[in-house]
C-alpha cells in the first residue's frame, strides 16, 4: 500500500498538481475497547497524536521514494513537525513539496474530514479527494449496515 500511495503521489506530482494530505488516525481509539474508558476529549486527543504518527510514517514513505515532503501539526512537536501555518504551508506547495496535515483540527470533536475542509480552504485548494477503507458515500456506514444506501453521485446544491 504505501508504495503505491507514493506511485500516485509521484505521478500528481509530475502532472503539475500540488499536493497537501490531511492525514487520519485509522480510528485508533473510537470504537475500541479504550474508547469506552475515557472522557471523549481524551479519546480524540488520542486520535490526534495518532494522526501525528501516521503523518510521520508517510513523510518517512514519500522521503524513500524521492518526495520532498513536510509535517505540520495543529499542536507543533519540536524535532517532529511545526505549528501549521498556511502562508508556510503554501511556500512548501510552491517549492513542489507535499505537504501533509497531522493533529486534525486540534481540537475534539471535530473529525479529519472537518480538518480536511478546513485545510482546504486555508490552502486554496481545487479540490477535496477522499480515502478511505469503502468505495463511495453512503447514506449510513456500510461496514455497520448492509443495507446502506450507496449514492451514484452527491451535489451540495440538494443538501438539505
Amino acid at each position: 500500500m504505501a508504495q503505491e500511495i507514493s506511485k500516485n503521489v509521484q505521478s500528481l506530482l509530475r502532472s503539475g498538481v500540488q499536493v497537501a494530505v490531511v492525514i487520519g488516525g485509522g480510528n485508533i481509539v473510537r470504537g475500541s475497547a479504550i474508547s469506552h474508558s475515557v472522557e471523549r476529549c481524551a479519546a480524540d486527543q488520542m486520535g490526534m497524536l495518532a494522526t501525528m504518527m501516521n503523518g510521520i510514517f508517510l513523510h518517512s514513505i514519500f522521503q524513500k521514494s524521492g518526495i520532498n515532503s513536510c509535517i505540520y501539526g495543529s499542536t507543533p512537536v519540536p524535532g517532529i513537525c511545526d505549528s501549521f501555518s498556511h502562508q508556510k504551508a503554501m511556500a512548501h506547495l510552491e517549492k513542489d513539496f507535499v505537504v501533509i496535515c497531522a493533529g486534525g483540527s486540534g481540537n475534539p470533536y471535530f473529525t479529519t474530514d472537518t480538518a480536511a475542509v478546513l485545510r482546504a480552504l486555508e490552502l486554496k485548494c481545487d479540490a477535496v479527494l477522499k480515502a478511505t477503507k469503502v468505495d463511495g458515500v453512503y447514506d449510513d456506514d456500510p461496514l455497520k449496515n448492509k443495507n446502506a444506501k450507496r449514492y451514484s453521485e452527491i451535489f451540495l446544491s440538494r443538501c438539505p
